[in-house]
């Protein structure tokens, strides 16, 4: 019998969420806001579930780097919010 967790083909769909934020806005932790939010979906060569879901992991936090944005070059980040 097949573990339903296991990939026999090694190969792993996973989402992650990312949050977007100006890093000057001081109202980036107040949970009563909005904010722009965006769903990623990847696929990842694993040989299990836990080793996909960490790789799914670092794929999200390396998406998760301060940069200027904009024509004014304003800091902003898209903040890494977890896995589904």
């Amino acid at each position: 019998m097949h573990d339903k967790f296991t990939s026999p083909v090694e190969w792993y769909v996973g989402t992650y969420f990312l949050r977007f934020i100006e890093l000057s806005d001081t109202k980036n932790d107040d949970l009563e806001e909005h904010f722009d939010a965006w769903e990623n979906t990847v696929i990842v060569k694993a040989k299990s579930f836990d080793e996909a879901y960490d790789k799914v992991v670092k794929i999200g936090k390396q998406a998760s780097k301060p940069y200027r944005g904009g024509s004014d070059g304003v800091p902003v980040q898209w903040v890494f919010e977890g896995v589904s």
